[in-house]
């Protein structure tokens, strides 16, 4: 079972590059603070200009997570496992 979040910017929700909306959804906070915060860090020594180039030059987008891996973000149990449709014996144990 793999719970670890996975940061990736959102091209669907994008202003510019989805940096912002990838952060939002990460967060679970809506993506107009974030990108209110993202202009703020811009005016302080262009420390958010420089981090939001980074981050998108270096963050895969979430459609490219998906196509690798079809159970990407989907709870456990909702995940379709073709062994666990496996009718198993008591010999498959020993």
């Amino acid at each position: 079972m793999n719970d670890k979040k996975r940061l990736y910017k959102i091209k669907d929700q994008s202003m510019i590059s989805g940096v912002c909306a990838g952060v939002a959804e990460y967060f679970d906070i809506d993506v107009s603070i974030v990108r209110l915060v993202w202009i703020g860090l811009a005016f302080i020594y262009f420390v958010g200009v420089i981090v939001y180039i980074a981050a998108a030059i270096v963050l895969p987008d979430k459609k490219d997570l998906i196509k690798k891996d079809p159970n990407f973000n989907k709870p456990f149990e909702d995940v379709d496992y073709h062994e666990s449709k496996k009718n198993y014996t008591e010999n498959d144990f020993k």
